[in-house]
């Protein structure tokens, strides 16, 4: 899939966190999409990314909106229909009782610290969280990978799940909702494993300290 080169009046951001913001919109809050959003549906530079030349005009014409290609905005429309199709994604993504990208603010007695968490779903009738992400392979040990080494999903993860728990005496389950970065953009679903977790509780008592 080409570079994501989404841009707000020129300010440069990374591609793997704009294909991330994207997809977010896209699946959890598609009313946001035409206020944040515009689509360019001229040509593009051979590695997919819109030409400066257009980022001008767009500024000057949608100043505040991110620019993407039509490319672009069919893959995000593919993870969603991929997600509607797969019935355990689906589920969790669109139970009538789900919460998207609400904030939570707890003092931690622990360390404390003032935490905000905001889950990308929560659902508090069903006690689960789903933690949306896109990633290069979907693949369930290479993503079990980054989560522990990589990119310390274990670590907020349990800091979501902790925070939940001191706030409103509820065991939540956690799960990673997964759109793979492939053209044909795959769909894997993933519950968050105790020893994972216990993996995560342990990085958070070596940063409390």
């Amino acid at each position: 899939f080409p570079s994501h080169d989404r841009q707000k009046c020129k300010e440069k951001s990374t591609d793997a966190l704009d294909l991330g913001t994207l997809v977010h919109t896209v699946l959890l809050e598609p009313h946001k999409f035409d206020e944040e959003y515009i689509i360019h549906r001229g040509k593009c530079n051979k590695n997919g990314s819109v030409p400066s030349v257009a980022l001008n005009e767009y500024a000057q014409t949608n100043p505040g909106k991110f620019v993407i290609s039509q490319e672009q905005y069919e893959f995000a429309i593919l993870a969603r229909k991929n997600v509607e199709a797969y019935p355990k994604a689906r589920d969790l993504f669109y139970h009538p009782k789900c919460e998207y990208e609400v904030s939570y603010f707890h003092h931690c007695k622990e360390t404390g610290l003032r935490f905000r968490i905001r889950p990308d779903i929560i659902n508090f009738e069903k006690k689960y969280v789903v933690d949306l992400k896109t990633a290069a392979d979907v693949d369930a040990y290479q993503f079990k990978r980054a989560v522990t080494y990589t990119w310390d999903y274990d670590l907020s993860a349990y800091l979501y799940l902790k925070v939940l728990h001191d706030m409103f005496d509820i065991h939540f389950d956690y799960y990673f909702g997964v759109i793979g970065k492939e053209e044909f953009a795959p769909v894997a679903i993933y519950k968050l494993s105790s020893d994972t977790l216990q993996g995560g509780k342990a990085k958070f008592i070596v940063t409390g300290k």
